[in-house]
């Protein structure tokens, strides 16, 4: 179903369900371009990505960025793209893009400027996000992802990249220069901080499926076989 009031010549939303262990689900998912020439984000991206946090709806974003950053694999970046950055760092939303494919190829210019964006609902749903090398007729390669839904299993913490952490927290604040003038000033800023800190330590150290939870440690061989002679 077509969202017009988060829909303009350069977005496109849409409401789509569909059913997951017998159950219905809602899933918002735009397409956003955002020009060369304006400052980001499109304001009714700002609008759809509120009305989704609001209603607590999962939300994906595709967009035609236009901007180099390192947090989606570009090696270069400016001010524009650190507003961007800075933008999305007070909001929900995280990037899913992983390596440094290129997206966008025309002649002997390739780069990543195809950012796909997902909110928190959707983190433990969206996977193998890749960039695909078949032809699509287009400056824009096509890019696919699986999303869905595994049960819940033991996780735990553990084996911290340290040095992916540090790339990812400078990627994601650098040299942030947020003008601090109020107390809310001081909480917004320390939103971005703060968000970037956790986005930043969710992809240097991922959860990983423990197996084998239900088996007690001290239990071996030995005791085993004084079972069954006690049986």
């Amino acid at each position: 179903m077509c969202l017009p009031q988060f829909s303009d010549r350069d977005i496109t939303s849409i409401s789509m369900s569909f059913k997951v262990n017998k159950q219905n689900r809602t899933v918002i998912v735009a397409s956003v371009y955002m020009a060369i020439e304006d400052d980001p984000p499109r304001l009714r991206m700002e609008q759809l990505v509120q009305h989704c946090t609001a209603n607590n709806l999962p939300l994906i974003i595709a967009s035609y960025t236009n901007f180099h950053h390192p947090l989606w694999g570009s090696e270069d970046i400016n001010r524009r793209e650190s507003i961007l950055s800075e933008n999305i760092a007070t909001t929900n939303l995280d990037e899913v893009n992983r390596g440094s494919e290129p997206t966008f190829c025309a002649g002997n210019k390739r780069t990543v400027i195809d950012v796909t964006f997902i909110n928190t609902l959707l983190l433990d749903d969206v996977h193998d996000w890749q960039v695909m090398s078949i032809d699509t007729m287009s400056d824009h390669r096509q890019i696919r992802f699986v999303i869905k839904r595994d049960k819940l299993l033991p996780t735990k913490r553990r084996n911290t990249d340290w040095d992916v952490y540090d790339t990812e927290l400078c990627a994601r604040v650098g040299m942030w220069f947020g003008r601090v003038d109020t107390p809310d000033d001081i909480e917004r800023e320390l939103d971005v901080v703060n968000t970037a800190v956790l986005k930043s330590f969710r992809i240097a150290c991922p959860e990983r499926r423990i197996s084998g939870q239900n088996k007690m440690p001290w239990w071996n061989h030995d005791l085993k076989v004084l079972e069954d002679l006690d049986n």
